[in-house]
């Protein structure tokens, strides 16, 4: 019989990662505060949308290749994935309001009605939705963007809420059954 339980072992990685993670808080705005962080939050919506999905892809790299079933591989792997969603956070606050002050400056009506439709979106369904239009092929694009103009409030909500795949899929038949 082992000394120390390794399920045991593996809790109290579990438990100290959270102390840990709310420790890091503190770190993060502060990150926030320095040079580097009021770059981050003087981005353009779409950098800073592009920049929250590369560190969740790097979120993902972390939970994909930090090896071992040992509790210091749980400890790290358990903050390293925590990081990535605080820190955009915190740069992707107030980029709602930054998004309408720039779609009140369009002077195109029908792109300024569009801007504005998209902006009644929750930031969750908007950050989706930017993120998967940002893997949209570009020459979509504008098929993609007639689309969406034509949904009510409500059927874009509810578009918003499919998975990539399914949105990619919800496009493929709309295409044949409008031929």
């Amino acid at each position: 019989m082992p000394i120390v339980d390794e399920k045991m072992m593996n809790g109290l990685a579990v438990f100290a990662s959270g102390y840990m993670k709310r420790w890091m808080e503190g770190n993060y705005d502060q990150l926030m505060e320095t040079e580097v962080g009021k770059k981050l939050k003087s981005m353009k919506p779409t950098s800073k949308y592009a920049l929250e999905a590369a560190l969740y892809a790097l979120m993902a790299y972390a939970d994909q290749n930090v090896q071992g079933n040992t509790p210091v591989s749980k400890f790290l792997k358990e903050v390293a994935k925590d990081a990535p969603p605080e820190i955009a956070k915190r740069f992707i606050n107030g980029v709602k309001t930054q998004l309408k002050t720039d779609a009140e400056k369009l002077s195109n009506p029908e792109q300024k009605l569009a801007a504005q439709s998209l902006l009644q979106l929750n930031d969750k369904d908007l950050s989706e939705l930017l993120r998967w239009l940002g893997e949209t092929p570009r020459q979509d694009l504008s098929e993609v963007a007639a689309f969406l103009d034509s949904l009510s409030k409500d059927e874009l909500q509810r578009f918003c809420s499919l998975s990539p795949e399914q949105k990619k899929l919800f496009l493929e038949l709309t295409k044949v059954l409008q031929r």
